[in-house]
């Protein structure tokens, strides 16, 4: 329940007004650790990670105009793949930052970088794999971006996250072969 009265939070501050800002920047959701995002360790659990990046995603959006359109579109966004790897803890009552930020797209898919920020130091990092669906065709990410007002070309990834990209490509045509097989 907790998370959906965070989601709520995020859905609301994004309708505070069409903040257009540049799709390719750093975009910061502000949060803290709530005891019950924590394991037996005292810690911020591993799975909850990838939960709230998805509120910074969604944050993200928002703030850059087109969470409502690609909703009153029917298209909704879907993680292909993430990896996280984790620098340090956050601890119960701890504020920190999850900077979101697109590092690039191609003919289908966005790649984006989402960094948990505390104490002045990267203690968690995912890199995301992820395209938006109208029904069970990919919306192809020009469209999306237009929505946004951009109009320039797709930057060039960072050679470490076109390799990342690269091997999750290949993964999953290995994963559709070793299905049929």
């Amino acid at each position: 329940m907790n998370l959906y009265l965070r989601l709520l939070a995020v859905l609301l501050r994004s309708l505070g007004g069409r903040r257009r800002g540049d799709p390719l920047a750093v975009h910061v959701l502000r949060l803290s650790v709530r005891p019950w995002d924590c394991d037996v360790n005292r810690h911020m659990n591993n799975g909850r990670y990838l939960t709230v990046m998805d509120l910074g995603r969604v944050d993200l959006m928002g703030a850059i105009g087109i969470l409502w359109p690609t909703i009153r579109r029917g298209w909704f966004p879907v993680v292909s793949a993430a990896d996280l790897h984790f620098f340090g803890s956050l601890h119960p009552f701890e504020r920190y930052a999850l900077e979101t930020q697109v590092l690039g797209w191609d003919g289908r898919w966005f790649y984006l970088e989402q960094r948990f920020v505390a104490r002045g130091r990267v203690q968690a990092r995912g890199w995301v794999k992820s395209t938006f669906f109208h029904g069970r065709r990919p919306v192809p990410p020009a469209e999306v971006v237009a929505l946004a007002g951009f109009t320039g070309a797709a930057p060039a990834l960072p050679a470490a996250f076109e390799r990342w990209a690269l091997l999750h490509s290949a993964r999953r045509g290995q994963d559709a072969a070793a299905a049929q097989g």
